[in-house]
């Protein structure tokens, strides 16, 4: 099944294939995020704040949605944990 398949099934509410698209990418997503942020929790939490708030707009696949928004949140994690200490 595609990736657009798997969103349009997560849109009405199929709780399974949001977890095939999780399987899908959070690796990939995780390895950079993890580089982004430098700290396991925080790109654990960006690779599942982007997968749970996606918006999934038609005019991107899937993959480069995820990754554009996984990008952002590691990226807000790292500046709020360089600015903290």
């Amino acid at each position: 099944m595609s990736d657009e398949a798997l969103v349009a099934g997560a849109k009405m509410g199929r709780g399974s294939v949001f977890d095939e698209l999780h399987e899908r990418h959070h690796k990939r997503m995780f390895r950079v995020a993890h580089r982004i942020t430098r700290h396991r929790e925080n790109a654990q939490d960006a690779v599942q704040e982007s997968l749970l708030s996606a918006p999934f707009e038609q005019e991107e696949t899937v993959r480069s949605q995820l990754a554009s928004d996984m990008m952002q949140e590691a990226t807000h994690r790292s500046h709020r944990i360089s600015w903290w200490g």
